[in-house]
């Protein structure tokens, strides 16, 4: 059976309309995804995750009703290659991160603060899926060095709704 790995997954970061948009490409990195969550549906398959609660009356219970907005939560971990962590004329993953380089003049597809919509597609050359993240807070994260090589960690937080395809 064949199955998805790091090398199969390209993360797609766009900004607001995705007027620009940058593709990391599948090599060495991890991510890992939290808070998948049923709910409600907003329309053409968007779902927004909804906190489930168990209704009780009088210590019996009496089925189900949605809460709060949950948050999904994600982190990304990508091996950073010898060139500039950041660059005012090209794209690197530090500057979407962080709104800097040449991505400081991107807009954000959150009114109050840095935001971005995040595609996560997995492609083995058969079959491809995507789950794609709608209005991101990127959260920088660490820079590791080790003897196989720099990695640097970004985590997120999706505040909008997400789509699996």
């Amino acid at each position: 059976m064949a199955r998805y790995s790091r090398r199969h997954l390209t993360t797609t970061l766009k900004d607001s309309g995705a007027t620009n948009t940058w593709a990391i490409a599948p090599g060495p990195g991890d991510l890992v995804v939290n808070g998948l969550e049923e709910g409600e549906d907003t329309g053409s398959g968007w779902i927004r995750p909804l906190e489930v609660l168990e209704a009780m009356d009088a210590g019996d219970y009496d089925g189900f009703l949605y809460g709060d907005q949950k948050l999904l939560e994600w982190t990304l971990t990508v091996e950073l290659p010898n060139e500039a962590m950041t660059h005012a004329a090209a794209d690197r993953f530090l500057d979407w991160a962080l709104h800097t380089g040449s991505v400081s003049t991107y807009t954000s597809v959150d009114d109050t603060v840095w935001a971005l919509d995040v595609d996560f597609t997995f492609d083995d050359g058969t079959t491809s899926s995507t789950l794609a993240l709608k209005t991101n807070r990127i959260i920088p994260g660490s820079i590791t060095v080790a003897k196989e090589g720099t990695t640097v960690s970004v985590s997120g937080k999706c505040i909008g709704t997400y789509k699996i395809t």
